[in-house]
């Protein structure tokens, strides 16, 4: 019986099974890629936020421990986002007539909440801490975590040209 196909069809079938087979790897690799970069995570963009909250203005500014916003951090696996009372406690007080902060004026007298826009979601090796007991929370905070949040700045710009209001020191 005649051979229907040429020796060197073997090896052509082989080359194109594999080059099919680095074709779907490469693509493989590159929807990775593309599925953890920023243009896809929104790392770097930062929403405009109702009200321009600096972090860093009150845990370095003004020394406010984190737990006297966020009461459930030491319990919940998430610190959560404080009621409007938290805010007026100091906000009664100070800065009462401060124009960025009408909606926290306005949230306490409807009752209410202020539309925060998520900025941040935190992998769960973030949340480890609050999710083990005091004893290995202890051993965990040596380690250097990625979800530090007592530097963060305005989690959102709020001016046509990224201008924040400035806060008083």
């Amino acid at each position: 019986m005649a051979q229907v196909f040429d020796r060197s069809s073997n090896a052509l079938a082989r080359m194109s099974l594999v080059l099919t087979g680095l074709i779907v790897i490469a693509l493989g690799v590159a929807l990775d890629q593309l599925q953890r970069s920023p243009w896809v995570t929104k790392q770097g963009q930062r929403p405009d936020q109702p009200i321009p909250f600096s972090h860093k203005h009150h845990v370095e500014g003004v020394g406010l421990q984190c737990q006297y916003c966020h009461v459930q951090v030491e319990k919940a696996a998430y610190a959560g986002i404080p009621p409007t009372k938290t805010c007026i406690n100091c906000h009664a007080q100070i800065w009462t007539n401060a124009d960025y902060l009408e909606p926290v004026r306005q949230s306490w007298a409807t009752g209410a909440s202020i539309q925060w826009i998520r900025v941040h979601d935190l992998p769960d090796l973030c949340l480890l801490q609050s999710r083990h007991p005091r004893k290995q929370r202890h051993r965990l905070r040596k380690l250097s975590w990625p979800c530090r949040r007592d530097a963060a700045d305005v989690p959102g710009k709020h001016a046509a040209d990224g201008v924040v209001p400035e806060l008083p020191p």
